[in-house]
């Protein structure tokens, strides 16, 4: 049987107070305002602190004519505060932070603090944190994050997938491709992928391999034009393909991720999508209901090392992703 198809997410009440403080914990008020003492420096942290910033002073009421061009900054914000908080065993409903004991040792969260601190890192360890709050969102799997290689000049891939019934684990690694990129950097990260993986199965032992690539940003000049945003996915899509036909063969595959968007603007459409997500709808409700989707596809490689089941490809991948959503007001 395969997990639910995507995942629904509800966020609090006062969710940007809470985002706030999650990402103040997170990261330490210090080191928070040294990223702000050195302007030149562009971290998506920032972004994030002021987009909650502004919200507050809106009294957390999102006016759309006003916010149109924050949109999709405030709806990664909120999804990327409540996988930080699930994965750090925080309550995720709450956007509450935990403190990683359960995510990785020692080392994990060494890597972890030094990553979030990297603006050119901090994008891919959200990809990371994402996919493994996906996974363990159901029973019968077990994420062990893993720390950076001892040895000189090694990368560990991020973590290790077990799954019950499944005769080996699946090492991922988790890249977000960035919107100044190139469309080859999508090889260059898969085959970065491949090495990780291959070295990593040489020391450990036999593994199946996935990269995740987050191509959200690359898509994100296209999110009003339905024609341009599947045309170009369509091609990012065939440039990963290309990757795992008959090379990187430690992948079994590659799982694309990216952001899409669905808006419910008549009140019939509000209340049939607060009934799905179990919203009451007593009460005042809101003019426009914006639905945030991150969604994800398993493209196999089609001779890999080791291949995945194919019921297990079912069962972890189809309909995979996580959604959330977000009351509007003209």
């Amino acid at each position: 049987m395969s997990d639910p198809s995507t995942q629904r997410i509800i966020l609090p009440e006062n969710r940007f107070a809470k985002q706030k403080q999650l990402i103040e914990g997170l990261v330490g008020s210090d080191k928070l305002q040294e990223l702000y003492n050195r302007p030149r420096i562009e971290h998506p942290l920032k972004n994030y602190i002021d987009i909650c910033n502004l919200m507050i002073d809106q009294n957390e009421l999102i006016h759309l004519q006003n916010n149109l061009d924050k949109i999709p900054l405030i709806l990664t914000v909120s999804l990327d505060s409540y996988i930080v908080s699930k994965c750090s065993s925080g309550e995720g409903q709450n956007l509450s932070l935990g403190n990683f004991e359960n995510y990785g040792n020692d080392g994990v969260v060494k890597r972890i603090k030094n990553r979030i601190l990297n603006p050119n890192d901090f994008p891919s360890l959200m990809a990371e944190f994402f996919c493994a709050a996906r996974f363990t969102s159901y029973p019968g799997r077990v994420i062990t994050a893993l720390s950076e290689s001892e040895q000189r000049g090694e990368k560990t891939p991020d973590f290790l997938l077990t799954i019950e019934g499944l005769d080996k684990g699946i090492a991922f690694d988790c890249k977000r491709i960035r919107s100044r990129s190139q469309d080859r950097a999508i090889g260059d990260r898969i085959t970065d992928a491949n090495r990780q993986i291959r070295s990593y199965s040489n020391r450990q032992g036999e593994v199946y391999g996935v990269a995740l690539i987050d191509v959200s940003e690359k898509l994100r000049q296209h999110i009003n034009n339905f024609n341009a945003f599947h045309g170009k996915l369509n091609e990012l899509k065939e440039i990963a393909r290309n990757q795992i036909r008959n090379q990187n063969t430690s992948l079994s595959g590659v799982l694309l991720v990216w952001d899409h968007f669905n808006c419910a603007d008549t009140l019939e459409e509000i209340i049939e999508l607060y009934s799905a997500l179990n919203i009451s709808t007593e009460g005042s409700l809101p003019e426009k209901l914006l639905l945030f989707i991150r969604s994800g596809e398993f493209i196999p490689h089609d001779a890999p090392n080791h291949q995945i089941p194919s019921d297990f490809v079912h069962k972890l991948f189809n309909n995979w992703g996580m959604t959330t959503c977000v009351d509007f007001y003209n």
